[in-house]
């Protein structure tokens, strides 16, 4: 592609992700067909599962592609503002992501159907207008070809946003539980938890790249990790690689803003339904299908769970 060119940049961020894709392609197949199996929640078929393999991948390569010649063209031209104006594109960019995905993206995978049950759809709609918030709708989502665990959700933003119900969570949940666990759903974009959390994201993300700034002209820094010449693709991937293990320490900073960000959704959903014994009977349902630990280790918890215990979580509703 011509050593030193955009193309040379982009290819050589390709040819490792795709290193990495192929290194941790056995390790996805036994947790899927393996474990997953093991414990009846995998519902995949493995042509199913390759489908989605190949479907990932064009839709990687026709988002990310582009991106990557943004990011190395502004690498190029920008001096040393560069950062700045990556970060801007970047942020810009996941923000229209987060804004189509629902509408454009998700179907590629899965099928949306509005929910035909007249009466919870009713039920959510009232619900919905009463803490004003606005949605395109309600749909189930055939999450059952894939897995037997349930979920839901919502997404979007603006005219785009919409209720995702799996279906398994509508087999396993009665209605009063569904609500309440929608109305938790609710209560994060009520209470501004996902703007917030996209906010600190951003801000992250913006000393990452101010960081990496200091650090693309550093020749200890590629010398630490091997690399025999100093260039921006080189620079860009070890950063995104090696950054793991160095914001590994704030990880349970982050999970301690989740676990309030969950209490104030749980309290959320019961001052809204009045209703303590659905939140707590969905959390139990939920815990018991998805075969969850109901008592980690207090350490390993505090340390790696981004949401409290099912225990912690009903001890806490029982108060409000």
């Amino acid at each position: 592609a011509g050593f030193g060119t955009l193309s040379h940049s982009v290819l050589f961020c390709i040819f490792v992700s795709a290193y990495f894709g192929i290194v941790g392609m056995p390790f996805k197949i036994y947790s899927t067909f393996v474990i997953e199996e093991k414990y009846g929640f995998n519902k995949m078929s493995f042509g199913l599962f390759v489908l989605d393999g190949i479907k990932g991948l064009v839709l990687s390569a026709a988002l990310g592609i582009p991106v990557l010649y943004l990011v190395f063209w502004f690498m190029n031209i920008a001096g040393s503002e560069w950062w700045l104006w990556v970060w801007f594109a970047l942020t810009v960019f996941q923000l229209l992501i987060v804004t189509v995905y629902p509408t454009f993206l998700a179907p590629l995978f899965n099928k949306f159907q509005p929910l035909k049950d007249d009466l919870l759809n009713e039920r959510i709609q009232t619900l919905a207008r009463k803490i004003k918030f606005k949605i395109s709708g309600v749909f189930i989502m055939d999450g059952s070809r894939r897995s037997g665990h349930a979920n839901a959700y919502f997404s979007g933003m603006g005219k785009f946003r919409r209720i995702v119900l799996f279906d398994t969570l509508q087999k396993q949940l009665n209605s009063d539980e569904i609500v309440a666990v929608l109305a938790h759903e609710m209560g994060h974009n009520v209470k501004h938890h996902i703007r917030k959390f996209m906010i600190l994201s951003t801000l992250l993300s913006l000393a990452g790249f101010y960081i990496l700034s200091l650090l693309i002209d550093w020749p200890q820094f590629y010398s630490a990790f091997n690399i025999s010449m100093a260039n921006h693709h080189a620079a860009l991937v070890i950063f995104m690689i090696a950054s793991e293990a160095f914001t590994f320490m704030l990880t349970p900073i982050m999970n301690q803003l989740s676990r309030k960000n969950e209490y104030e959704a749980d309290a959320f959903s019961v001052e809204n339904t009045g209703d303590k014994k659905a939140m707590i009977s969905s959390l139990v349902k939920l815990s018991k299908e998805n075969l969850s630990n109901l008592n980690p280790h207090p350490a390993y918890s505090f340390y790696h769970y981004s949401h409290p215990t099912t225990i912690e979580r009903a001890q806490a509703i029982e108060k409000i």
